[in-house]
């Protein structure tokens, strides 16, 4: 498995826990756990494997920080709608509007739901991928070039 998936993969399923938990409890702060997720799997790809140019290590990086965005993106979908579960058990108002009274409003207030943790965590994939390529980037390493010839002789 390429290093940018495996990474990815690894910091997404432990970032859609983090924000599961944090985006249910304050809501628009999941973007950041992206953000920082982005970081993280990018900087595990960059150091997995020593990439002949800057732009090879980039576009690896930004894939991995993808890849762990999307994953956390369910988690912040999933946390948009425990969020709405929690205002409705408590019978706490939203900060919007009110709480649905009837069926076509509860519809409204599920698919309003549904689609804010979309676009919140839309846009967290979108940080998540660039704080992966920036990431790369800065921890791209110069390949050593190749040494030719007998190994230098030492002098005691």
């Amino acid at each position: 498995m390429q290093p940018s998936i495996k990474n990815g993969l690894i910091v997404g399923g432990i970032g859609f826990f983090v924000t599961l938990i944090v985006s249910s409890l304050f809501g628009l702060c999941g973007p950041f756990i992206m953000l920082i997720g982005g970081a993280v799997a990018g900087l595990l790809t960059a150091r997995a494997t020593t990439y002949a140019t800057q732009g090879a290590c980039v576009k690896n990086s930004a894939i991995a920080g993808a890849v762990a965005g999307v994953i956390m993106l369910f988690g912040q979908i999933i946390a948009a709608m425990l969020s709405l579960i929690i205002l409705q058990a408590t019978n706490t108002p939203p900060p919007l509007g009110s709480l649905p009274q009837s069926d076509a409003e509860q519809i409204g207030f599920w698919i309003g739901g549904l689609i804010s943790g979309f676009c919140i965590g839309g846009f967290g994939v979108l940080l998540g991928a660039g704080a992966g390529a920036g990431a790369g980037a800065l921890a791209w390493r110069k390949p050593e070039p190749p040494t030719y010839g007998p190994p230098p002789q030492q002098t005691y």
